[in-house]
């Protein structure tokens, strides 16, 4: 373990112009873990694969994050407290995209009314690197294209038909197979209604989080009547934290921010909320979805928690980190059991991609057969599938004699 210290990792960031989202796919740890590493009050543990993967993410030594070496040229050991941008090369580059504001807003996560007062001005104006880099990332342009150091790219040109190579892991591959299996749907189906699918779900959680809000302000406002006729009842004067959140959460929601980052962005006054930091609004919906279909055969969320660093345990793309913050998945897992016979090492082979479901020979496929169909699959693992199962359950175990 090596202690890091959070305002130079954050410095660090912030020099190579990353968000922590962007890091987080740069080195391949999670934007969780990063957050909790840069809003430590004072060095924290991490393991050495964790600050290799950082440094790699931010190209940078080893020893120039953990502070042995001296940094960089270009690279700055303090977090810069404003930077600069160009309201006409805002202006240009939101035009030239043809997004309106509202809808650069909605991309970026900066209000419309923040927008426009940049927009509004004759010289360069001064803001957080943050809100910088996430108009930048909204646009899909350098920070020094909003700055005026760089000049902007060209406008991206219309085409009339969009080929698009999506990368996905045995594991996904594996849920594909299994909703055919069910539905009788294609992978390329439920890719065509991914777009609406995903609308939908979005939109119902804003829903479903409206009507909590609308529950929340009744009982406010109950609460401040009863601070009115009572008042030795002191602590119900404190009200203004909740007042707080409760506007947070109403423009988080006018904003169609599902995943909760307004409460959490590092550009508003609102950062001292610590409590929201593991909070997602959307991975909270999906799961009072699941519970109200209630078939745990069918759709099953994962309550044990993964490695620091997973992909030392399994071959690449086979962990699934959360997806947009849900948690880890397994669906049709009764399907799963029945076709490998709840065998660790058929279920692996599933999984790992060692094997589809479409390979298995048809006459395996009958409930007679499932012996054979279970040695068949196990027969199909890999060698470095199996070393990978080893780990996970020595991981397991590990973590199990230390909650002891």
């Amino acid at each position: 373990m090596v202690e890091l210290d959070p305002d130079r990792l954050k410095a660090l960031r912030h020099s190579a112009g990353l968000s922590r989202a962007q890091l987080a796919a740069e080195a391949k740890v999670s934007p969780r873990q990063i957050a909790r590493i840069e809003n430590a009050e004072s060095t924290t543990a991490v393991r050495d694969n964790t600050l290799a993967r950082l440094a790699k993410g931010l190209k940078i030594e080893v020893g120039v994050l953990s502070g042995k070496e001296p940094l960089p040229e270009g690279f700055s050991d303090s977090v810069p407290a404003e930077a600069s941008i160009d309201p006409s090369c805002l202006r240009t580059l939101r035009k030239g995209r043809k997004l309106s504001r509202e809808k650069l807003a909605s991309q970026s996560g900066i209000s419309a009314r923040h927008i426009a007062r940049i927009e509004g001005q004759e010289e360069p104006y001064n803001l957080h690197p943050q809100t910088l880099a996430r108009l930048a990332r909204a646009l899909a342009v350098k920070t020094a294209a909003l700055t005026g150091e760089e000049p902007p790219p060209p406008s991206p040109q219309p085409s009339g038909s969009v080929r698009r190579s999506i990368q996905t892991g045995p594991a996904t591959r594996l849920d594909y197979d299994l909703v055919n299996r069910r539905y009788g749907v294609t992978a390329q189906q439920i890719i065509d209604l991914a777009p609406l699918l995903f609308t939908m779900l979005a939109e119902g959680s804003l829903a479903w989080r409206r009507e909590k809000l609308e529950q929340m302000d009744q009982a406010l406002s109950d609460l401040r009547k009863l601070a009115d006729e009572h008042s030795q009842l002191y602590f119900t004067r404190l009200q203004v934290d909740i007042d707080t959140g409760a506007g947070i959460e109403e423009r988080s929601i006018a904003q169609a921010d599902i995943l909760g980052d307004l409460a959490r962005g590092e550009d508003n006054e609102y950062n001292w909320l610590d409590a929201v930091l593991d909070v997602n609004p959307f991975a909270d919906y999906m799961c009072k979805l699941a519970n109200d279909i209630d078939q745990p055969d069918i759709i099953r969320f994962k309550e044990s928690e993964a490695p620091e660093d997973p992909e030392d345990f399994l071959p690449p793309l086979v962990f699934r980190h959360e997806i947009y913050g849900v948690k880890p998945f397994r669906l049709c897992p009764k399907e799963m059991d029945e076709i490998t016979g709840s065998s660790k090492f058929a279920q692996w082979a599933l999984v790992c991609g060692d094997v589809r479901i479409s390979d298995i020979p048809h006459e395996l496929m009958s409930e007679d057969a499932k012996e054979e169909r279970v040695k068949w699959l196990e027969g199909r693992l890999s060698s470095q599938a199996r070393e990978a199962n080893e780990k996970w359950e020595k991981w397991g175990a590990a973590a199990s004699d230390d909650e002891l």
